[in-house]
């Protein structure tokens, strides 16, 4: 399981399952200053009825980073 939403329990399988995901949008990235890649990226859920925000660390993200 790559992510699960913390209001509507919607499950993404996969990172691209999960990037490919159209009501997802990138709000933006939380900085971690001792190590930038230890950060965050934040995104909103805009479900029907959800809008919640879902953080996901970086380095979740190696895979398609290459």
């Amino acid at each position: 399981m790559f992510k699960i939403c913390p209001c509507c329990k919607h499950e993404w399988e996969t990172l691209e399952s999960f990037i490919s995901d159209h009501q997802l949008a990138l709000n933006g990235y939380q900085v971690n200053f001792n190590d930038p890649l230890q950060g965050f990226f934040l995104f909103t859920h805009q479900a029907k009825g959800c809008m919640s925000t879902l953080s996901v660390p970086i380095h979740k993200f190696a895979p398609i980073a290459h």
